[in-house]
């Protein structure tokens, strides 16, 4: 399966990769889907291999009714690993994604440490990684799409980060791929997270001041990509609208 504009046929395959090619991956927050079109040119201008979203909403009348995620995979021929994260009675769900075009061997969510109440907002459910173990051209490729919570301490989101990076420990992968949106806006609070990345050998991929969202005039670096087991270009923050979060993506060499 490959990238395919809404023009042409559905479920037309393309070439696979050979030895040593590489494999885009991205990240993307897409804010909703409020801007569902922006965020599907995006995407197309993007032609990720592998895409972790994350703020997925389904089934919200506010955004049409429509199934995001199902509804891009289908638009781009790719593979659907998707995760239910929270739950609006009368309204959806939200939760994260991952398209690919690699066949997908299992698809789990983790529920992550409530690190803070939502119910009293009217959401029923919790914060989640996503977890896609991917075939790609005969080799295991394990992939994390994380959202950490927003409205908790960084000690609460290292809690939550800390649940994902114990479930490669019980379940071991060599080829790791790590990437989403971890909310690291407190001061220091990127270090810390880089530090506990490195010593599960995950290594971060965005330079270090790489903003990824900007809210009036103060930026942040929110959106990650971490990698273990194969080589990687510098990942990019792309200039690309439809959120309030910038795509990040990078090229993985496998091994």
């Amino acid at each position: 399966m490959g990238w395919m504009s809404t023009g042409l046929l559905l479920g037309l395959l393309l070439p696979g990769l050979v030895s040593g090619a590489e494999v885009t991956a991205v990240s993307y927050n897409i804010h909703e889907g409020k801007d569902f079109e922006q965020v599907a040119t995006t995407l197309l201008a993007l032609r990720g291999d592998v895409v972790a979203l994350q703020e997925v909403d389904t089934r919200f009348p506010a955004h049409g009714g429509r199934d995001s995620a199902a509804e891009l995979a289908r638009r781009f021929g790719l593979r659907l690993c998707y995760g239910k994260g929270f739950f609006e009675p009368g309204k959806g769900e939200k939760g994260q994604a991952v398209l690919s075009r690699f066949p997908i061997r299992s698809c789990k969510t983790l529920k992550l440490p409530a690190v803070y109440d939502w119910e009293k907002h009217g959401r029923v459910g919790s914060r989640i990684a996503l977890r896609a173990d991917l075939e790609v051209e005969g080799q295991d490729l394990r992939v994390y799409n994380t959202h950490l919570e927003n409205r908790a301490t960084a000690k609460g989101r290292a809690e939550q980060l800390a649940t994902v990076l114990a479930d490669l420990e019980v379940d071991p992968a060599e080829m790791v791929l790590l990437l989403g949106d971890l909310n690291t806006f407190l001061p220091g609070e990127t270090t810390a997270i880089r530090e506990l990345l490195l010593d599960h050998e995950l290594q971060p991929l965005l330079p270090k001041g790489a903003n990824t969202a900007c809210f009036g005039p103060v930026c942040f670096e929110l959106d990650w990509l971490a990698l273990r087991g194969a080589a990687a270009n510098q990942a990019e923050v792309h200039a690309l609208s439809g959120s309030d979060h910038r795509p990040v993506s990078t090229k993985l060499s496998l091994p």
